[in-house]
């Protein structure tokens, strides 16, 4: 398995609209990886087929639609699926999980195959969203994350 760098990505979803420029510039002091925003038009291909043509792969882990949802758990098995799929026929694709990610579940997530996070409500809820980032940084593998500073992998081991 390739070294890997986990990337924070809190989801706008569920920032506050009236206020989007404020709350994209707070992410990005708090040393966000990237800023996930939602286009949800219901097109889906064969993921297999498509697999070595894309660069990112999202597993949606809660029904689409509305923030503040808890992680399906039956969805652990597809992110293992998925992971599987994309280190033997692509391993340059980026396997994202959105959906019920917080602190708590970060682990976890990282080491079911998720390489980005998408994170709204628990780094939007949190007293900060730059606290919220930093709290699921800290909770993801330290080794496997990327520098918020330099977005390069700390520890050994190279990123994407």
């Amino acid at each position: 398995m390739r070294d890997f760098k986990v990337r924070i990505a809190p989801s706008i979803l569920s920032a506050d609209f009236g206020a989007m420029r404020e709350a994209v510039l707070a992410l990005q002091d708090g040393g966000t990886d990237w800023i996930h925003f939602d286009v949800m038009d219901g097109h889906l291909e064969t993921v297999r087929h498509i697999l070595p043509a894309i660069d990112l792969l999202l597993i949606m882990t809660v029904n689409p639609g509305f923030g503040g949802q808890a992680f399906i758990e039956l969805m652990k098995p597809k992110i293992v699926e998925a992971r599987l799929m994309i280190e033997q026929s692509a391993p340059h694709v980026l396997l994202e999980v959105d959906g019920g990610v917080s602190p708590e579940n970060a682990r976890e997530l990282v080491e079911l195959g998720a390489r980005v996070l998408v994170a709204g409500s628990s780094v939007f809820h949190a007293p900060t969203p730059q606290e919220g980032v930093r709290a699921g940084r800290r909770r993801a593998p330290r080794d496997q994350c990327l520098d918020p500073q330099t977005r390069r992998g700390l520890g050994g081991g190279r990123g994407y």
